[in-house]
């Protein structure tokens, strides 16, 4: 318990320096607000700029501005976006489920693909079978998601004359249009996913094989089917669970590039927009939720250890 009290203490001056380097980068980029809510209006006097900036509150000194967003936060309130005038409560509660369907979908296929594939690699070390497994593994790292997702829309596009349902359909309202529109993405990144867990798993495997409880399980008599799955998966978990929960964590920030590729509206593109719009309440709202995300994965590893393996000392 003193070790859970110690790690949510932490949270307060880590969001506290979130919240100081976002206000204060958002500002840094060059234009504000006004600048694009009257980009298409060049004959507006810099009188009026003026204007509308003192009517949102832009017009005060960043510090002044600051307190006003801290204080407003600790209240439970975000702020609403500038340009739609809906909360940020409201912006995230409709996009929210169109980047958990895709980050649920991204993890599945992450897992079920990296754990058997580092698993058969490391019980068949150096064979072809490992060798094809780092293989993907080294290829899945390299090449980034917004490359492999163009390069999939621009193939399909040429060669079967076909793209991706734009938009969103809810599962509910139909599930094959829906399927349509989040299995590539959700397949992109997955693979980009799976290949550093797919890593880690095999390293992680391959040291739990070289034990001597491992060789002690063997010279009793056990097959090597139950030793891996008595000893060898769950005593190399932990590593696993680290990269994993990494990955969970800053998942928000993989779908942003696939968001708008395949013109999903969820809360990557709605980043994405609002800091192309200098949106600052909704940029910082949702930076703030991402860090608190991180925060409460990683603690929520960090606890699993124990779970995993009582012998860690928390």
């Amino acid at each position: 318990m003193d070790y859970l009290i110690r790690r949510v203490s932490l949270f307060v001056p880590t969001m506290l320096a979130v919240s100081i380097v976002v206000f204060f980068l958002t500002r840094a980029l060059p234009g504000d607000a006004v600048d694009q809510m009257l980009i298409e209006s060049p004959y507006i006097t810099e009188v009026e700029r003026d204007a509308v900036r003192k009517q949102l509150g832009l017009s005060d000194p960043l510090a002044v501005q600051y307190v006003k967003w801290v204080g407003q936060v600790m209240q439970g309130d975000l702020g609403s976006s500038l340009f739609t005038k809906r909360t940020v409560r409201e912006e995230l509660a409709a996009r929210l489920p169109v980047t958990g369907q895709l980050a649920l979908m991204a993890l599945a296929l992450s897992l079920s693909i990296a754990l058997p594939l580092g698993t058969i690699a490391a019980l068949k070390r150096d064979s072809w079978v490992d060798h094809v497994a780092r293989l993907l593994s080294i290829t899945g790292v390299s090449v980034p998601s917004f490359v492999m997702g163009t390069l999939v829309l621009t193939y399909l596009s040429i060669w079967f004359r076909w793209i991706p349902p734009i938009g969103y359909t809810p599962i509910a309202t139909d599930v094959w249009r829906n399927l349509q529109q989040f299995l590539l993405p959700a397949a992109i990144l997955g693979t980009e996913l799976s290949a550093s867990v797919s890593r880690m798993t095999r390293s992680s495997v391959l040291e739990v094989l070289r034990q001597d409880y491992i060789r002690t399980a063997e010279s009793k008599g056990l097959s090597r089917g139950q030793v891996v799955r008595r000893h060898v998966l769950r005593n190399s978990l932990n590593p696993i669970l680290t990269i994993a929960g990494l990955q969970v964590a800053g998942i928000m920030g993989g779908t942003v590039i696939l968001e708008v590729l395949f013109g999903l509206p969820g809360i990557g593109r709605l980043m994405y927009d609002g800091i192309l719009q200098r949106d600052y309440p909704l940029v910082q709202g949702l930076t703030l939720l991402a860090a608190t995300v991180y925060l409460t994965v990683n603690l929520v590893v960090d606890l699993a250890y124990k779970v995993v393996d009582p012998r860690i000392q928390l």
